[in-house]
């Protein structure tokens, strides 16, 4: 008699590579959920916090691609099937297994309320529902991923005290912003955001950028495309004009491109130094090297980039790039809110 197939999860681990999944879970998520940029990041964390180690290139990006799938729940549970898994939990404590989905997935050990939270269904080995849960709590999206804070409320894994969220203030506690406006602003932030990086790519040179405004007048403006002005400071205060094609959920980019004004290459000098202009862009990356080197005793940290943008009087939020100055280093994107010359968020996400 002829056996039905229900599933086939074929993946290895312990040689840095995860084979595609066949399977779809029945608790996939969506496929446009995560931007490729998140996906990598999710990838690379999770062998971190499943099997206690990084993986090189390999494999992170193949768990990558079935998190673009929408096959996140499969993708996880096949790595806590895997061999390499079982054998190492096998010589340890549910804490300490905790401990270590915390590190891979947040950068820290688990604090008083995770442990209330999830330690009791670690000792019943359900590690993949740990896992997605964390995931989907406020802290690793807004944290790690860098989206802008859900609520205000806290599940487990939500860390209070003087960590901002890498989404920083919640525009809706800004005069002025409100109900669709606020979503306007948080897709021109992805824009501005993924132009300094493409600009950074392009320049192979320290970048700032001051950005200006956003020009409203085109009838697509917020909803398929976001598109703006800024001034090249580390080039002679050019400027440009930027355009962002944005996805469906409109608050990712699937395209961005720009254009100087003057219609010239660029003239940037690749011995820029490092020596950043602007007043908030000094205090933001002061906050965030400080925050460095306090949560991961990190030294010597250089910033490549940095885009200020005014959204409202006195209130400023900054993006960039920077990494460790050791060639294995950290490499890092940060943003900061800056509120009348004072910093009142400041976080940083490893992006490799």
């Amino acid at each position: 008699m002829k056996r039905l197939l229900t599933a086939l999860l074929i993946i290895s681990i312990c040689g840095a590579s995860a084979a595609l999944l066949a399977a779809r879970s029945s608790q996939d998520l969506p496929n446009d959920r995560y931007s490729r940029r998140e996906a990598d990041n999710i990838g690379v964390r999770l062998f971190k916090a499943i099997v206690g180690r990084d993986s090189g290139d390999q494999g992170p990006r193949q768990a990558a691609d079935q998190i673009l799938l929408g096959k996140l729940p499969a993708q996880v549970e096949a790595m806590f099937d895997s061999a390499e898994f079982r054998q190492k939990a096998s010589s340890m404590t549910p804490t300490q297994i905790l401990d270590q989905i915390y590190q891979g997935l947040l950068d820290r050990k688990s604090d008083d309320a995770g442990i209330r939270t999830y330690l009791r269904e670690i000792e019943q080995r359900k590690y993949a529902d740990v896992v997605l849960k964390i995931i989907n709590d406020t802290e690793f999206e807004t944290r790690i991923l860098g989206r802008p804070a859900r609520n205000r409320g806290g599940a487990g894994a939500t860390r209070g005290g003087d960590r901002g969220g890498f989404g920083g203030a919640d525009l809706n506690d800004r005069p002025g912003f409100g109900g669709n406006e606020v979503n306007l602003m948080r897709a021109a932030e992805a824009c501005q955001a993924d132009v300094v990086a493409q600009v950074l790519a392009d320049a192979g040179a320290p970048v700032l950028l001051r950005f200006q405004g956003m020009d409203r007048t085109s009838s697509r403006w917020g909803g398929d495309t976001i598109q703006g002005s800024a001034l090249d400071v580390f080039d002679r205060n050019r400027q440009l004009t930027y355009r962002c094609e944005m996805d469906r959920n409109r608050f990712r980019t699937s395209r961005v491109s720009y254009t100087y004004d003057d219609r010239r290459s660029s003239s940037r000098r690749s011995d820029t130094g490092p020596d950043y202009p602007l007043a908030s862009a000094k205090a933001c990356q002061s906050a965030v090297e400080a925050q460095i080197n306090r949560d991961r005793s990190r030294r010597e940290v250089i910033f490549e980039s940095a885009g200020v943008s005014e959204w409202d009087r006195g209130f400023e939020r900054v993006y960039g790039h920077g990494r460790e100055r050791s060639s294995f280093g950290l490499v890092f994107e940060y943003r900061c809110d800056i509120d009348r010359g004072r910093v009142t968020a400041a976080d940083f996400q490893p992006i490799r």
